[in-house]
């Protein structure tokens, strides 16, 4: 970021601060805007000598800006990129052994969720298309949407929501204090290697030990999400009901972002797919079986507009998603072999098509 005179703004500049009037102290932008021509001469009438802040390239450099401009909504598209920006600085000045702004991380957290509540279905479907090419900063904003999302579905309260979605966004921050060769080791670990890489979840813990703004159940977040209810978790190797509840509903958005993201060492799992490994799990006991059952209810695993490729070979576009059936979608068929110039050419209900299953997601 970087502060400049509100006069020096340019169409396009995004604002990383939001901008008061001078007199009057009334809000006349929120932080995120993207400046338009018509914004600067509302300043003009405003505030067009004062100071503001705005996002520099880097700040926003490795998210994946020409899908994110794909979406209308404004606002989610603001949401994203601060939850994106402040999940950057946490981990960079974790990293340097710098304080972080927990405040601001906090209001980020108000802002997403004020959009999960009004419009779940579209920032779900920002979380399933992986716009950010770090996976460390992508699975801790995905894990925060999906968590915040099926809290909202569970009809949780509102403080409820923002603590699961805050606990989402920092359930991972010790992984700042993992050597970066082994974090970003393109090979499986080595048992010595993972051992060192289990110490995440006790040193996040102590990180946010030290933030007063913190709870102690966003805290404990930190510390149990990898502790599995047959006890094979870690790193206490606690049993269900020892297992917060807030714990085993963020260990399931975590295992399912990870398998269906990209990693350096494998391909990313097909959401039905996690969706089998997710109850599977469930029959050892591992997950939480109410809410994996939940989440896999809720949770769109297929957005609206995902290309895939059929078992029998055909393209497709998802046009509709069953709320008791999300695996199995209704899909527009397309005529070409391509995803760009794809023609109608049909309409299938998967659920009126048991011999057809989603072979490959091609966006």
């Amino acid at each position: 970021m970087k502060e400049i005179k509100v006069n020096h703004l340019k169409v396009g500049d995004i604002l990383a601060g939001s901008i008061c009037c001078d007199h009057s102290y009334k809000l006349l932008l929120n932080k995120g805007t993207v400046i338009t021509a018509e914004h600067l001469n509302k300043l003009k009438k405003y505030n067009y000598y004062g100071l503001c802040l705005v996002a520099e390239e880097r700040d926003v450099a490795g998210v994946r800006l020409d899908l994110l401009n794909q979406l209308g909504n404004d606002k989610i598209k603001r949401a994203y990129l601060d939850m994106f920006v402040i999940s950057k600085s946490i981990f960079e000045n974790l990293e340097k052994g710098n304080p972080i702004n927990i405040e601001l991380a906090k209001e980020t957290v108000d802002v997403v969720v004020e959009q999960i509540m009004d419009s779940s279905n579209i920032v779900l479907q920002l979380a399933a298309v992986h716009l950010v090419d770090d996976y460390t900063l992508s699975h801790m904003i995905n894990v925060a949407l999906y968590s915040g999302a099926l809290a909202k579905c569970l009809n949780y309260s509102i403080q409820d929501i923002k603590d699961i979605c805050f606990s989402g966004l920092l359930h991972d921050v010790g992984k700042a204090k993992i050597p970066k060769e082994i974090l970003r080791k393109p090979d499986s670990l080595t048992p010595e290697e993972f051992s060192i890489t289990k110490k995440h979840a006790e040193q996040g813990y102590q990180i946010l030990c030290q933030e007063e703004l913190v709870n102690d159940r966003v805290r404990q977040v930190a510390l149990q999400h990898h502790e599995r209810g047959d006890g094979s978790g870690y790193p206490y190797g606690l049993h269900h009901q020892e297992i917060t509840l807030f714990s085993r509903l963020i260990a399931i958005a975590d295992v399912y972002d990870a398998l269906t993201s990209d990693r350096c060492y494998r391909g990313r799992v097909l959401p039905h797919e996690s969706a089998e490994i997710l109850m599977a799990d469930c029959t050892l006991n591992r997950l939480d079986t109410e809410l994996v059952k939940a989440f896999l209810k809720y949770i769109i695993l297929y957005p609206l507009g995902t290309r895939v490729i059929l078992s029998d070979g055909r393209l497709a576009q998802v046009i509709k998603v069953h709320a008791d059936f999300p695996l199995r979608p209704v899909l527009e068929i397309l005529e070409d072999d391509t995803v760009e110039g794809g023609h109608m050419a049909g309409i299938v209900d998967m659920i009126s098509e048991p011999t057809i299953f989603i072979k490959q997601i091609l966006s």
